[in-house]
């Protein structure tokens, strides 16, 4: 089988399963997770590894619109704007074998509203956040807040209401692959979650169908690039993560890994110091931002 080579750092769900057949797919990672709890700490390489494990309500399709995951539908709102009831995928289950309900969803999100950044600012414009029976639950809101989708489709991850803690212990999801064996700066081990219970729909970026076609997911954090390089060429590794671009052609001149380059994978944003140096002056800070458009 060939290999492919991720040059930027991207995710490897859909391309790297794909290739894997029913064995073990095994990923080379620019590092250690410092944690599996992406409310905690919503890194790439912490992301990357807990999109497997973990799903939240609402996910990102090809034109970056949040659209249904863990939900049943898009939500009904209110025609103030104040009441946003999102209804729940009924029939999925936890790692654990606990059933999903909305009890896990209020548990979940008011956690990811005291302890995340995005969460605590979400948690600025919510009065409340209930239950409505087992398969639905309600967003009461202090005023309009468009953005509240698109915020609860990262790193909102649904847990079993039983297993929320200020520190998590266990990492139980509904994702396609359940945690075996974290072994810290060794591996972390995924298997494949027979009772996964995928949406439906055409595959579109996150969105859509999902299969967990590999038997077995083993991150291996390789901090050093040139040896992602030299264990991708060698066999060692299936994929290895975001290696230098200075790799591409000797990796394409080998006979076990394809290189692929991922464009307009992120975007640059400039942030100005408002609180010391030159910048503090507003006058500057606009004639910046004349200049250089950001």
């Amino acid at each position: 089988m060939k290999k492919t080579l991720l040059l930027t750092s991207c995710l490897a769900l859909t391309t790297g399963m794909a290739q894997a057949g029913d064995g073990i797919l095994t990923v080379a990672t620019i590092g250690e997770p410092p944690t599996l709890d992406a409310m905690q700490t919503p890194t790439d390489i912490v992301l990357t590894i807990g999109q497997h494990i973990f799903e939240t309500l609402f996910t990102y399709d090809a034109a970056w619109r949040s659209v249904p995951l863990l939900a049943a539908a898009m939500p009904e709102v209110s025609e103030d704007g104040l009441t946003v009831r999102i209804p729940l995928r009924e029939g999925v289950t936890f790692h654990d074998g606990s059933g999903f309900d909305s009890a896990d969803v209020v548990a979940s999100l008011d956690r990811w509203m005291a302890v995340n950044s995005k969460g605590k600012q979400v948690a600025e414009v919510v009065e409340s956040l209930a239950a409505d029976g087992p398969n639905a639950v309600v967003f009461t809101l202090k005023s309009r807040y468009s953005p509240l989708l698109a915020t609860i489709s990262q790193a909102a991850i649904i847990l079993p209401s039983e297993k929320v803690a200020d520190e998590l212990t266990e990492f139980v999801g509904t994702g396609p692959y359940a945690l075996k064996e974290r072994k810290p700066d060794q591996y972390t081990q995924l298997v494949r979650f027979d009772g996964y219970q995928s949406p439906e729909g055409e595959i579109s970026n996150y969105a859509g169908k999902r299969e967990a076609i590999a038997r077995e997911i083993r991150f291996v954090p390789v901090p050093d690039a040139n040896t992602r390089v030299e264990g991708l060429i060698s066999g060692q590794f299936d994929y290895a993560d975001s290696l230098p671009v200075s790799a591409h052609d000797r990796v394409k001149a080998s006979d076990t890994a394809t290189p692929v380059i991922f464009e307009n994978t992120g975007w640059v944003s400039m942030n100005m110091n408002m609180k010391e140096g030159l910048l503090t002056n507003k006058d500057l800070r606009h004639a910046v931002q004349l200049a250089l458009n950001p």
